[in-house]
């Protein structure tokens, strides 16, 4: 702005609603009074354990569910790599993105190689799989929760900042109640434990990730 000139009205912050309705989860187990009696083992500690394990796995299935919800770009070779994380993806989320992708993905990946056959991929202190490409990690997940498209032999390669991509609504984090008179536990000598959630996963940002998917072949 010159001396004495006018200063200009700039843009304003400008917001989305982002509607959503929460789903509840649930589920219970028997436990035999015998069991938690007699046993050497932390039973209740393992159960815990165990419906924590539940949780995870079902929150994780629901967010690559809602990723995968988006338009598949499709990877051929380490180039088509380079064009989603240069031109695709916005530069805001180049230095917080990540590579996910499953074991049919990383073994794609971890078989790349230079033209003086050099493996691409590098060590990194940071990553889960303790490798990074071109300065992103890479983080693995089994093909039994991110399967490959067998008919197609194509791998699932997600490239962005998921912590912006995907947003988690949780209204209601993991309730654990346990009872031996309720249902017919007091009829039949168990324990009930139940367990019970309410969340919903929702896209908060499309643009912070590509969903690609390599053709193995």
């Amino acid at each position: 702005v010159d001396e004495n000139g006018a200063i200009p009205e700039k843009a304003t912050p400008q917001f989305t609603n982002l509607t959503y309705q929460v789903e509840k989860y649930a589920g219970f187990m028997k436990v035999t009074n015998e069991l938690l009696k007699d046993s050497d083992q932390a039973i209740v500690d393992t159960i815990v354990r165990w419906i924590g394990d539940e949780s995870r796995v079902t929150r994780n299935k629901l967010v690559l569910a809602e990723l995968g919800k988006k338009a598949k770009t499709a990877i051929a070779n380490v180039d088509d790599i380079k064009d989603i994380i240069n031109v695709q993806l916005d530069p805001a989320f180049r230095n917080t993105a990540v590579i996910v992708t499953n074991q049919d993905g990383f073994n794609w990946l971890d078989k790349l190689k230079d033209n003086d056959g050099n493996y691409l991929l590098q060590p990194s202190v940071s990553s889960p799989t303790g490798k990074q490409l071109f300065g992103l990690p890479i983080q693995v997940i089994s093909n039994k929760d991110l399967p490959s498209d067998t008919t197609n032999n194509k791998a699932p390669m997600i490239i962005g900042d998921l912590k912006e991509a995907i947003v988690l609504f949780d209204r209601q984090q993991t309730d654990i109640m346990a009872s031996d008179v309720a249902g017919d536990a007091y009829l039949t000598d168990v324990t009930l434990f139940r367990a019970i959630e309410r969340f919903v996963v929702k896209t908060r940002d499309a643009e912070a990730f590509v969903y690609g998917e390599v053709a193995l072949a």
